[in-house]
């Protein structure tokens, strides 16, 4: 399935969503009643009641506390869990107008006169038009800049308590285990520290220039970040416990976003600091303002925190970058949807076999840069929060450490993924870059379920079809956002459970009498939907046997493409006059000949100088090398083999190697020129992901 063109797999997936959106939103009812009910999970079967899935499931958070070297499925799913949060959160900053009002962002729209025809005095006039501000949605998402500046120095001044907190609780000595955190962090700093272990080397620098030695070797709490996360709203509590230990040793507020917006609506002398730019503008003012009198305990330790913060504008930068690069791979991993996925176990379990084998092309091949894909660098980065067991467990796995190094440039990064992709071919005997879509992903699923039934060779490939159908299509159903309900226990469409307590059975919904008022318009709306989805099946289908046929001929012309090579030599230093016919002549005690090839400028028209002679034998390739250095027209001609080329580098236009480089593939490579042009690739680039 992930070989199929991904661009017609693309239009498919979305004139299917097209389709159950539109119908969704006009018959609400009747598409729950008449289309949901079209299959369920794992049954295939008509339902009576409308039962919207709960996802994720529970079962798959039972491997938190593992003690494997290498990251579980359920601390995979936390992480996304989390990064949903951390999604939400930005997406709450950005659209909030209390923090519009907190840090100071205002309309600025502007009146200008323009001169129009009026016909009632028939002359013309300048009146008045209101312009839009067009900076206001750019001004609005520097609010999360503002914020995570506010956020990196409440983590410094947490670093140090949590650590001094960790010292006391584990003792010291040989044969000591990496310590557990005892209270969790608020949110803001929970995400500064997760962008910071995604460094491993600028985090361990850090922590061993600030005697963090405890701090440096705590892995991730999966159990308790899993616990304080309600997956319904994607939402983050920090626990009773870990509360009252921030307020009274750290004196750090537990909700710093619930604070800034307290903060905007009052004439708290807070405020001051943060309007237009968020980022205390007027730093010498907080002295003065951390002894104003009357000022209420919480504003006062916030400016303390930040008053100590502004010595260390160096590392606040350090730590806000290394959040905002983690943006676009959080905006990613929410677009997946992967979370409410009805494979999303088997998504898993799939991406940590290939994590597996991603870390041995890294001991196999320790001087080349390798490039994680979207799934592997979820497992890669779940396996980096461990801290001090990341160092261990892959410095035992690839023989040295390997560090994340996410500042690269995008050039290199495409080079780094095309070998990546080659290796990994080579290595596993699969595709590296797969299609992780719904579809795909849960037709692996049903299969691999066959194969450990040991049903495979007796399953119904026509039932199990339909079922996967089905599936899929009940999950993707429920995800269209529901017109009813209670919106804080809905979101985008799907019943999010809150895995961190007992899962309880749904009840179901009441039996309803059939609706005797339905349109007959509405009948046949549904039966034309049913159609065009059997339509696209078809059109899949079609798809699916064209990429078949070509992957055929592709393997049939180089299976054939070899063989010609093989019975083929190279001939250098030909003279320019010399003809196919003259050539021939010169190698007839050889043996049968085919064919000769004299290779010809695609410009000039005129001889390059060698050619390329083919026998009816392989053997014969080998008498034909005692005419090495033979004399042919005056000349000493060079006689070897003819190589194959490497697959990929023998199409494709212009002159050179890979992107047109000097001499080719490496040195010592494809000559320059080559044979009718290297492979430059394509100009727009190309994204990892």
């Amino acid at each position: 399935m992930a070989s199929t063109v991904p661009a017609k797999v693309k239009n498919l997936h979305q004139t299917s969503k097209t389709c159950l959106t539109g119908i969704s939103s006009q018959n609400p009812i009747l598409f729950k009643e008449r289309f949901v009910h079209y299959a369920s999970p794992s049954s295939g079967k008509k339902h009576d009641s409308f039962e919207t899935p709960a996802v994720p499931s529970k079962r798959i958070f039972t491997s938190l506390s593992s003690e494997s070297p290498l990251p579980t499925p359920g601390q995979c799913a936390v992480h996304l869990e989390l990064l949903e949060v951390f999604y939400a959160l930005r997406s709450r900053i950005i659209s909030s107008t209390d923090l519009d009002s907190t840090f100071g962002v205002e309309i600025h729209n502007r009146t200008v006169y323009r001169r129009q025809y009026d016909s009632k005095t028939r002359k013309y006039v300048h009146k008045p038009t209101k312009l839009r501000d067009s900076t206001w949605d750019g001004r609005r998402k520097l609010k999360w800049t503002w914020y995570l500046e506010l956020a990196a120095g409440r983590f410094l001044a947490w670093a140090v308590f949590i650590n001094n907190a960790m010292s006391t609780r584990v003792p010291e000595g040989p044969g000591t285990t990496d310590p557990t955190l005892p209270y969790l962090p608020p949110l803001d700093v929970l995400m500064m520290w997760h962008a910071y272990l995604l460094n491993p080397s600028a985090f361990e620098k850090y922590c061993k220039e600030n005697s963090l030695d405890w701090l440096a070797r705590a892995p991730f709490p999966w159990p308790e970040i899993h616990a304080a996360i309600n997956s319904k709203d994607s939402s983050y509590t920090v626990p009773d416990k870990s509360q009252l230990w921030l307020k009274d040793n750290v004196k750090l507020e537990t909700d710093l976003f619930q604070y800034l917006c307290d903060s905007g609506r009052t004439s708290n002398p807070v405020a001051f600091l943060l309007d237009k730019g968020g980022r205390a503008k007027d730093m010498p003012n907080i002295t003065s303002l951390s002894s104003l009198k009357g000022l209420p305990p919480r504003d006062q330790s916030f400016v303390e925190i930040m008053q100590q913060a502004s010595t260390r504008r160096k590392q606040l930068w350090i730590l806000v970058d290394n959040v905002e690069r983690q943006a676009s791979f959080v905006a990613k991993m929410h677009s997946q949807l992967w979370l409410r996925s009805p494979a999303f176990e088997g998504t898993l379990r799939r991406t940590l076999e290939r994590y597996g084998h991603f870390l041995e092309l890294f001991a196999l091949h320790p001087k080349q840069m390798l490039v994680p894909t979207l799934d592997i660098d979820l497992a890669w980065h779940t396996h980096q929060l461990a801290a001090a067991g990341y160092r261990r467990s892959i410095t035992e796995r690839c023989g040295r450490f390997i560090d994340h190094d996410d500042k690269l440039p995008k050039s290199s990064l495409t080079k780094g993924m095309d070998r990546t992709a080659e290796l990994f071919r080579v290595h596993t005997g699969r595709d590296y870059s797969v299609c992780q879509c719904w579809d795909c992903e849960a037709i692996a699923s049903a299969l691999e379920s066959c194969i450990e039934d040991d049903r495979l060779d007796s399953a119904d490939v026509h039932h199990l079809t339909e079922q996967v159908a089905g599936d899929v299509q009940y999950y993707r159903a429920s995800c269209i956002p529901s017109t009813s309900g209670d919106p804080k226990t809905r979101a985008n469409g799907v019943i999010m459970s809150d895995t961190s307590k007992p899962e309880e059975t749904p009840a179901a919904a009441p039996e309803r009498e059939p609706d005797t008022d339905i349109a007959a318009s509405e009948e046949e709306e549904i039966t034309a939907m049913k159609r065009r989805v059997a339509e696209m099946e078809e059109e899949a289908k079609k798809l699916r046997e064209m990429q078949a046929t070509l992957e055929q001929q592709s393997a049939d012309l180089a299976e054939d493409k070899e063989s010609v090579d093989a019975r083929s030599i190279f001939v250098g230093n030909v003279d320019y006059s010399a003809s196919p016919e003259e050539i021939q002549a010169h190698f007839q005690s050889c043996g049968s000949i085919n064919r000769v090839t004299i290779l010809l400028d695609k410009f000039t028209g005129q001889p390059k100088g060698y050619a390329y002679v083919e026998f009816t034998e392989p053997s014969l390739v080998a008498q034909a090398l005692v005419l090495n250095e033979s004399v042919f027209k005056g000349r000493n001609i060079k006689v070897t083999p003819k190589r194959t080329n490497v697959p990929g580098m023998s199409r494709g236009r212009g002159r050179g190697g890979f992107r047109g480089g000097r001499g080719g593939f490496g040195r010592g490579g494809f000559p320059r020129g080559g044979y009718r042009g290297g492979y430059r690739g394509r100009a727009r680039g190309f994204t990892p992901y």
